[in-house]
């Protein structure tokens, strides 16, 4: 998991860096690239959370039975 954190942060370091370093360069294009960067994390942190929320729906219901009445 930290390792998938410290690939998004060099990335989003490195964007960053391109846009104050790139006088080109167009901002509204940084703009759009950043919200589609932003997108894809929302994405995929609202999937792995389904995820990580259903398996620990399944660890209790197996839990459950055994330290109920």
């Amino acid at each position: 998991m930290r390792e998938i954190v410290n690939r998004v942060e060099g990335r989003v370091g490195e964007l960053f860096r391109r846009l104050l370093d790139d006088a080109g360069a167009v901002a509204t294009e940084y703009g759009l690239t950043l919200l589609l960067v932003s997108l894809a994390i929302i994405v995929a942190a609202t999937g792995f959370g389904l995820v990580l929320a259903e398996m620990f729906d399944d660890s209790a219901a197996q839990v459950a039975p055994i330290g109920g009445p």
